[in-house]
């Protein structure tokens, strides 16, 4: 599963550009990267000129993601046709990332955050909210590391070093995600190769995609 981590901060305290250079800076080191971005309004108008998802996709972003109040915005060939868990989406729309940008979700407790600080901040985000293992912002404040807006190479230095190693296989149980240790994950993910490299037509199997619905009757 790619890795994902979430800007958060209040509005107009600059996420969305810095997120630009975040991404920026990410895809000139060969990385592909997603973004998604959570928002409490319904499904607006996101394909005209200045939205948060058309300026994230201008700099890199593919896929993008816009998480409204109703509806899930996916641009991709194949927009979703049911509702998803964070971790689902992330799974299935951002499997070949090798880093997933969001903005938002602060309340979502497995998800590490970085806070964007303002220059006259009202309150402190890292102090109620889960996660936070960094801050971007002028204003300095102790323990947290801490980067300028102006240090984008600085910021991604920091979180490619935080970045977890990817298992070959992750495991999704009705939506949420389940740890696995690296025995198990490289154990089924051999035992998947072996079985699948024995049916006809498949010939080295470099990626497989698996789902089982064990809500069949005749299973």
């Amino acid at each position: 599963m790619p890795w994902a981590i979430s800007f958060i901060g209040p509005h107009n305290a600059g996420k969305t550009s810095l997120l630009r250079e975040v991404v920026r800076e990410l895809t000139s080191r060969g990385l592909r990267v997603g973004f998604l971005k959570s928002s409490k309004e319904s499904l607006a108008d996101l394909e005209k000129n200045g939205t948060d998802t058309r300026l994230l996709r201008e700099s890199g972003a593919l896929p993008t993601v816009f998480w409204g109040k109703d509806e899930v915005f996916i641009s991709v060939n194949a927009p979703p046709k049911e509702d998803f868990t964070f971790w689902a989406v992330i799974e299935r729309f951002f499997f070949d990332c090798d880093l997933v940008v969001c903005e938002g979700f602060k309340n979502l407790l497995t998800l590490s955050k970085i806070e964007v600080i303002p220059e006259e901040p009202e309150e402190l985000l890292f102090e109620r909210v889960p996660g936070v293992i960094a801050l971007v912002g002028r204003l300095p404040v102790p323990p947290l590391p801490q980067f300028s807006p102006e240090d984008p190479k600085g910021l991604v230095d920091f979180l490619l070093s935080k970045k977890p190693k990817r298992q070959p296989i992750s495991l999704l149980v009705d939506g949420h995600p389940v740890g696995l240790t690296r025995f198990v994950s490289k154990s089924l993910a051999y035992t998947i190769r072996g079985f699948v490299q024995s049916l006809r037509g498949v010939k080295e199997a470099r990626r497989i995609e698996l789902k089982v619905d064990l809500g069949q009757d005749d299973l």
